[in-house]
């Protein structure tokens, strides 16, 4: 469960901010003095707090966000990354299990892009279910221009297709946020002025629906993202089961033929 006072969320780092706000929690990365670049502490805290959402029904969306006016997140800071080997493979695991945590949650999930998406940073932004940017934001990988590999390049190749990502990692150049609306990268560009205002109308959209719809439609689209073969399809038919047995599905009926409003409760 989370923990934390008032509307302050207890992440276990100073790198990562927490605010409640009903069903909404906000996450906001904090190391803009170094453009929000991931550290370590950065990324076990985003383990930690994920992790624990999957026990924390009462929170439907999530919004992950960046310190200041200059960057979503610049990357994996490099100074982890020119470490020992020891502290690298640290730093590694941690990434990889941040990632995996961002993607396996249950609730909703929105990236709030503002200026540079970069590298370990856009791969994050990618784990999100939903992605809204203004247009000063900027997207890119830009591994080859210091000569290393990526190896992280699954989210990348889902969301855009293989010419895209090629295009990405072999050039390393930045995308404009018109480019990255083309690409997929991001579902909508919106005036900087706006941007926070149309990411809290989003989230606040999904809060008004089902959870169990959108836990359902959330795990299908997972799933449908992997091989044939490796679909969990009765977990798909069980949350749908679920939904059609559920007080919610009932409440919405009565709603509509009510026409007003429904109050969902997750059950």
């Amino acid at each position: 469960m989370l923990r934390g006072t008032g509307n302050v969320v207890d992440t276990g780092s100073p790198r990562l901010r927490g605010e409640r706000e009903g069903a909404i929690l906000r996450l906001i990365l904090d190391n803009e003095t170094r453009m929000n670049a991931l550290n370590v502490d950065t990324l076990i805290a985003l383990k930690r707090v994920f992790t624990e959402l999957l026990d924390e029904p009462s929170v439907r969306v999530v919004t992950l966000a960046g310190a200041g006016d200059r960057a979503f997140a610049s990357g994996v800071d490099l100074t982890v990354l020119s470490s020992d080997e020891a502290g690298a493979h640290d730093a590694a695991s941690a990434y990889a299990d941040a990632l995996q945590a961002v993607r396996e949650v249950r609730q909703a999930t929105i990236a709030v892009i503002r200026g540079f998406c970069l590298g370990g940073g856009l791969s994050l932004a990618l784990c999100t279910d939903i992605r809204i940017c203004d247009d000063s934001a900027e997207f890119g990988i830009p591994a080859a221009r210091i000569g290393l590999g990526y190896p992280d390049v699954e989210p990348l190749l889902q969301t855009v297709g293989p010419g895209w990502a090629a295009e990405i990692l072999f050039t390393g150049r930045r995308l404009s946020s018109s480019e990255a609306l083309h690409a997929g990268i991001v579902n909508r560009v919106v005036a900087a002025a706006d941007l926070i205002s149309a990411a809290q109308d989003l989230a606040s959209s999904i809060t008004r629906n089902a959870p169990l719809s959108v836990a359902a439609s959330k795990v299908a689209i997972r799933e449908y993202r992997k091989e044939a073969g490796d679909r969990e399809r009765t977990l798909i038919a069980r949350m749908i089961a679920d939904c059609a047995s559920s007080h919610d599905y009932s409440e919405g009926k009565k709603a509509f033929a009510e026409r007003r409003e429904p109050t969902f409760r997750g059950s």
